[in-house]
C-alpha cells in the first residue's frame, strides 16, 4: 500500500485504533487520554482483570508475547483502571469473627456471569470486617497460598453512576460492591472471612451460594465459540465477538471544571507509525473524581494494545501449545499453530473521546426496578449504556474537533499561507516523549490537510511519526515523499490549478516521484491514467533540488495545535551560528560553568545547547557534564589532569562548534582567613575561634587553626565584679561617717 493510501486510511483506522498514552506525564503536563480502563490480560493461558488493586500492586504479569504484543500483557497494568485506595483494606477489623458471623450475607454477580465485581447484600456495618473466598474454584493456582488468593473485598471507589446509602462507608442500598482480589471464583459455595486484630483473615463457618461465574476469557470461549470445530475456527468466532463487545477505554471528564492550563484540543504524534496525528480533548476539563461503574463492570474495557492481547488469551486458553507474538502493527498478534498462522487485532468501539460527565445519569440504584442495571445488567445493555455516554459526549465535542480536524481547521491551516500547508506546533504521546514537537499539514489532493509522513519539507525531514527531524542530508532518507509549492498543473477533469503545493509520492517500481491523487483530485487512481509530466519527478530532477538545506534547523514559523493555543501563530528565531573559547583550561576539581556564543543572541533556543566531550566513555576520562536544570546550565567538573575536546550543538542540530579543554593540576589560592564559632571571651575564662583559609577556586578548606582571645578585665561596682563576682583585691570601703550630734 502507497504511503499516501495507508495515510488516508489510517484516518478512518485512528478512530478505533488510537494509541495509548503512558498515565504518568506522557504527554507534556496532560493526563492520559485512555483514563481508566478494565483490561483482561493473561499468564500462562489464565486470566487476570487488571481492573483491581491487587493485580496491580501484588501480582506482576509474566510476558507471554513479544513486541508490541507484550506491550497489550505488560501495559495492561498501567493503563487499568486507577487502583482504589487501599487504606480501608489496612484498616483494624471493629468486628471479631462471632460479630462477623451473626450477620446475614448474599452474593450475586453485578454482571452475570462474570466474576470480576459482585453485589454483597449484607446487614453489616462494616465492610472492611470480612472478605469472601472460594476455596475451589476452577481457577485457582493450587501452589498459591491462601493469602495470595486473597478473596472479594470492598472496593473503596465512587461511582457517578450510582446510587448510595453512605458514600462516606461506599454502602449502596442493601449492601457494598466488592471487587476480585484474586479471589478468581466460578462461583458456587463462597466463604465469609472475618479479619482480626492483625489484619490477616479467619474463618467464621458461614457459607453463601452464588450462581455459577466465570472469567472474561472462559466467557468468551463458552458463549461463541462453542459450536466451531477447528482452533482457528474458535479463535475466528471469538475475536468476532470481541469487536462487536469490546468498548474503548476513556477518561471522565467533569464538564464543571474547566483547566486553566490546557483549555483547547490538541494534536500529538503517535508512537506507532501506522496512525496519523491523534485528537485530544481530555486535557480541557479535570478528570472527574468519581469515575462510570458502567466502565468498571464491562468485561472488554479495550486498548488497541488490550484487544489483540486478549485473542492471545483467548488462543492460549484454547491450545496452550500455540505461538502468540506480535503482528506488523501495535494492534494485531500473530497466532501459530500446527505451521498456520492467522492474524488478529483490533481496539473496543466507540472512539477514543472522553466521556464528559454532563451527560452520565444513575442507572445502578439497585432497587430491583426494571431501569436498574444494578439488578439487570446484560453485557449488551452495559455497552450499549456506555456507547450512549460516549457518542453523547462525542457529539458534544464536534466543536472543537472541527477546530482540530474539520473545516475550521482547515480554513485556519490555509488561510493563514494563501492556500497551502503549514508547520503545526503539536505534542507528543508515549514513549515519544513528551516535549513540543512540529509536524507539517499538507495541502491534500481531496483539498483537505493531510499530515505529511517520512517527507522533505522546507529543506526540513518529517519522520514516519509525522514529526520534524534533525537529519544529516538527503542521503539519509534519499526515497521520502517531497512536498513542493508553486506546482502548475492541469487534473483530470480538465482543471487547472495554479502554483498550488504539491505532494510527490516516491515510487519504488519507477525510482520516482509523482503525484497520482492531484491528478485524481481524491485518495485514489487509475493505473491506466496518464499522469502528466508537472505531477512526476526523475531521480535527478530531485537529487538537483536541494531537498536539504535546512535539514538541520526547527520551522520558523506556523500555528499553535498542542493545548496552549488554537491556531495561534508561532514565530521563531532560528539560531545561525555556535562558537567555543579557542581553548580552555581549568584545574582539577574546579567546576566550571559551560557557555557558548550563541547567534543571534535573542534566538528562540539560545539558551537550548549540548555539550559533550569526546572521552566521556572512557575509564581515563578527563571529568564529566552534567546540567544543572534549575539554573538550565551545564557544568564541567575535571576529575583528573588530560585533554579532551569539547563539542557543543545546538538543539536543532544544525550548529556545531569545537574547542580543546586541558585540565590541569589544581594550585590553590588561598582566600582571606575567616573566623569561626568564635566564643568571646569575659573577665573569667579566655574566648577562641576557629581560624580557616579556603581556596577561593576549589573551595577546599586549606587551614584551620584555635586562635585564642585574652580574657577581659573584671569590672568593679562596690568591689563586687558585675560579671562573675569576683571580690576586688584593692577595694577599701569608705569610712562609716560619724553621726552630727546636733
Amino acid at each position: 500500500m502507497n504511503k499516501l493510501t495507508a495515510k488516508a486510511l489510517s484516518i478512518a483506522m485512528a478512530i478505533v485504533l488510537c494509541s495509548v498514552l503512558t498515565p504518568a506525564a506522557a504527554l507534556a503536563a496532560t493526563p492520559s487520554n485512555s483514563g481508566s480502563t478494565t483490561i483482561e490480560t493473561f499468564v500462562d493461558g489464565n486470566v487476570s482483570g487488571f481492573s483491581n488493586a491487587c493485580a496491580s500492586a501484588q501480582a506482576p504479569s509474566v510476558a507471554v508475547l513479544s513486541g508490541s504484543a507484550t506491550n497489550a500483557v505488560t501495559d495492561a497494568t498501567a493503563d487499568a483502571l486507577s487502583p482504589p485506595d487501599l487504606q480501608g483494606m489496612a484498616t483494624q477489623a471493629t468486628l471479631d469473627a462471632a460479630d462477623v458471623a451473626s450477620y446475614s450475607y448474599q452474593v450475586r454477580p453485578l454482571l452475570a456471569p462474570f466474576n470480576n465485581l459482585v453485589y454483597v447484600e449484607t446487614d453489616n456495618p462494616d465492610p472492611y470486617s470480612f472478605r469472601i473466598t472460594d476455596e475451589d474454584s476452577r481457577y485457582l493456582d493450587t501452589d498459591s497460598t491462601d493469602a495470595e488468593r486473597a478473596g472479594f473485598v470492598l472496593y473503596p471507589h465512587l461511582f457517578m453512576d450510582v446510587a448510595y446509602e453512605d458514600k462516606d462507608a461506599y454502602r449502596v442500598p442493601g449492601g457494598y460492591i466488592f471487587y476480585d482480589c484474586y479471589c478468581n471464583t466460578d462461583g458456587g459455595t463462597l466463604q465469609v472471612q472475618a479479619k482480626n486484630d492483625s489484619g490477616a483473615f479467619e474463618s467464621t463457618g458461614v457459607t453463601v451460594q452464588c450462581s455459577a461465574m466465570e472469567d472474561s476469557i472462559d466467557y468468551l470461549i463458552d458463549t461463541y465459540a462453542s459450536t466451531a470445530s477447528g482452533f482457528f475456527d474458535k479463535l475466528d468466532a471469538v475475536a468476532a465477538a470481541l469487536n462487536s463487545l469490546a468498548v474503548y477505554p476513556k477518561a471522565i471528564k467533569d464538564t464543571s471544571k474547566p483547566s486553566a492550563d490546557w483549555p483547547y484540543p490538541f494534536l500529538a504524534a503517535s508512537p506507532y507509525e501506522e496512525l496519523r496525528l491523534n485528537e485530544h480533548y481530555e486535557t480541557m476539563w479535570e478528570t472527574a473524581d468519581e469515575d462510570l461503574l458502567a466502565k468498571s463492570l464491562h468485561p472488554y474495557v479495550l486498548h488497541s494494545l488490550g484487544f489483540p492481547g486478549t485473542i492471545g488469551a483467548a488462543a492460549k486458553r484454547l491450545n496452550p501449545s500455540c505461538t502468540v507474538s506480535s503482528g506488523i502493527y501495535h494492534y494485531v498478534v500473530e497466532v501459530t499453530l500446527n505451521g498456520e498462522t492467522n492474524l488478529y487485532g483490533g481496539a473496543g468501539n466507540g472512539g477514543t473521546e472522553p466521556i464528559l460527565s454532563k451527560f452520565v445519569t444513575t442507572t445502578f440504584d439497585f432497587s430491583g426496578s426494571a431501569g436498574d442495571m444494578a439488578t439487570y445488567a446484560t453485557i449488551d445493555s452495559l455497552g450499549t449504556r456506555y456507547l450512549d455516554y460516549a457518542s453523547s459526549s462525542k457529539a458534544d465535542l464536534a466543536v472543537y474537533k472541527d477546530q482540530i480536524a474539520g473545516d475550521v481547521f482547515r480554513d485556519t491551516i490555509y488561510a493563514a499561507h494563501q492556500g497551502r500547508g503549514s508547520w503545526i506546533r503539536i505534542l507528543m504521546e508515549g514513549w515519544l516523549g513528551s516535549s513540543t514537537q512540529f509536524a507539517y499539514e499538507a495541502y491534500g489532493p481531496n483539498g483537505r490537510p493531510t499530515a505529511v509522513s517520512d517527507a522533505w519539507v522546507d529543506g526540513r525531514y518529517v519522520n514516519t511519526h509525522e514529526i520534524a527531524e534533525p537529519s544529516e542530508g538527503f542521503s539519509e532518507h534519499p526515497t521520502a515523499d517531497i512536498v513542493l509549492r508553486n506546482v502548475s498543473y492541469t487534473d483530470r477533469y480538465g482543471r487547472a490549478h495554479v502554483n498550488e503545493e504539491v505532494v510527490y509520492e516516491y515510487d519504488k517500481a519507477n525510482d520516482r516521484w509523482w503525484a497520482p491523487y492531484y491528478y485524481a483530485q481524491a485518495w485514489a487512481y487509475s493505473l491506466g491514467w496518464t499522469i502528466p509530466s508537472e505531477l512526476i519527478l526523475t531521480r535527478a530532477q530531485v537529487e538537483a533540488m536541494s531537498l536539504d538545506y535546512a535539514c538541520k534547523s526547527l520551522p520558523e514559523e506556523g500555528l499553535i495545535y498542542d493545548g496552549t493555543a488554537l491556531g495561534a501563530p508561532f514565530r521563531h528565531i532560528l539560531v545561525t551560528g555556535v562558537s567555543l573559547p579557542d581553548s580552555m583550561t581549568v584545574e582539577v576539581g574546579v567546576r566550571t560553568v559551560l557557555e557558548a556564543t550563541v547567534t543571534p543572541a535573542d534566538a528562540t533556543w539560545a539558551d537550548s545547547l549540548n555539550y559533550t566531550l569526546s572521552d566521556e566513555d572512557s575509564a581515563n576520562r578527563i571529568g564529566f557534564i552534567y546540567h544543572d536544570r534549575d539554573n538550565n546550565r551545564y557544568i564541567f567538573v575535571p576529575e583528573r589532569e588530560g585533554t579532551a575536546t569539547l563539542t557543543v550543538t545546538t538543539e536543532d542540530g544544525r550548529f556545531t562548534d569545537t574547542t580543546q579543554i586541558t585540565v590541569v593540576a589544581h594550585t590553590h589560592q588561598p582566600g582571606a582567613p575567616v573566623r569561626e564559632e568564635m566564643r568571646a571571651a569575659t573577665c573569667w575564662y579566655e574566648g577562641y575561634y576557629y581560624e580557616t583559609v579556603t581556596c577561593t577556586t576549589c573551595n577546599e578548606q586549606l587551614s584551620r587553626e584555635t586562635k585564642f582571645t585574652e580574657r577581659l578585665p573584671h569590672t568593679y561596682v562596690d568591689g563586687v565584679c558585675t560579671g562573675c563576682g569576683a571580690k576586688d583585691p584593692n577595694y577599701t570601703p569608705d569610712p562609716t561617717p560619724t553621726p552630727d550630734p546636733t
